[in-house]
């Protein structure tokens, strides 16, 4: 699986790519057709064309399902789709005593 390189300061300059571009450019790396794309996602051509010129948000599903297909890191598409997602606490972990 491909890691996509996301950093903060990446998010708080206006990211690279967007979420469309990556998928966009992933899929053409990887020789599919978006009707491939569609197919194995189980959605419409249609909306894989919109998906990648923004006009569309993918659900959970969608987003699990591209991930696979297009063998990228599925947290990494959501910080894509969602940024503010970046600045969401992290769960804390337990201390050395379990506390």
């Amino acid at each position: 699986m491909e890691t996509l390189t996301v950093s903060k300061d990446a998010m708080a300059k206006g990211r690279d790519q967007n979420f469309g571009q990556v998928i966009h450019t992933r899929r053409r790396r990887l020789g599919i057709t978006q009707q491939e794309v569609a197919r194995r996602i189980k959605t419409s051509v249609p909306y894989v064309g919109h998906l990648e010129s923004g006009k569309r948000i993918p659900s959970d599903k969608v987003l699990r399902r591209l991930a696979q297909v297009l063998e990228l890191d599925r947290r990494e598409l959501v910080i894509l789709v969602y940024p503010s997602a970046v600045d969401l606490p992290s769960p804390k972990k337990p201390g050395p005593s379990g506390q």
